[in-house]
């Protein structure tokens, strides 16, 4: 009853114009030490070589070579010893980490998060970017990535059909693979 009330009252505010705007420090996130765009920039640039050196290094641990071998052959790699429910866990932990990050940077970058940044369409933009590049290299999703992003900002600013010609490179990928 409380909740449908306060509902209420805060629709009946806004028509009555007796609406008061929260204070600003609870609406926006204030960053200590960023004080213009270009500083910005450079904290999430530092921020995401930094975690791409991390994730490397990763590759090259042992976790990392048994994380390959799971991939490739979760049986073989449990007939070596391994339990491949671990080391999955084990990685989807990593990979949840280095996304948070990722997360918190694009906050940082562009003050806002929105559920257009959580939906399908994101995601499967993400995706789509690393099948581009090559999902079993290290470096393909982020060749995948600039790659998308020219297709949707330059060849948007060429023709409205961008969409197609970004399906066909999509389509051409996937068949070549």
């Amino acid at each position: 009853a409380g909740r449908g009330r306060s509902i209420g009252f805060a629709v009946d505010a806004v028509v009555n114009g007796d609406y008061v705007e929260p204070p600003r420090s609870v609406v926006t996130i204030e960053f200590p030490g960023a004080t213009d765009s270009a500083d910005a920039w450079r904290k999430v640039a530092a921020w995401t070589l930094a975690c791409a050196i991390a994730m490397y290094a990763f590759t090259r641990t042992p976790l990392g070579r048994i994380a390959n071998a799971v991939r490739d052959n979760p049986e073989r790699a449990e007939g070596i010893g391994c339990d491949p429910r671990r080391v999955r866990w084990l990685v989807m932990i990593a990979a949840g980490f280095f996304a948070g990050i990722a997360g918190g940077l694009s906050a940082i970058l562009y003050e806002i998060v929105s559920a257009e940044n959580l939906g399908a369409h994101a995601s499967g933009g993400m995706l789509m970017a690393a099948f581009i590049g090559g999902a079993g290299y290290f470096h393909g999703p982020a060749i995948g990535a600039a790659v998308f992003t020219v297709m949707t900002t330059a060849v948007a600013a060429w023709t409205p059909a961008w969409p197609f010609y970004l399906g066909l490179l999509f389509v051409a990928t996937v068949m070549h693979a």
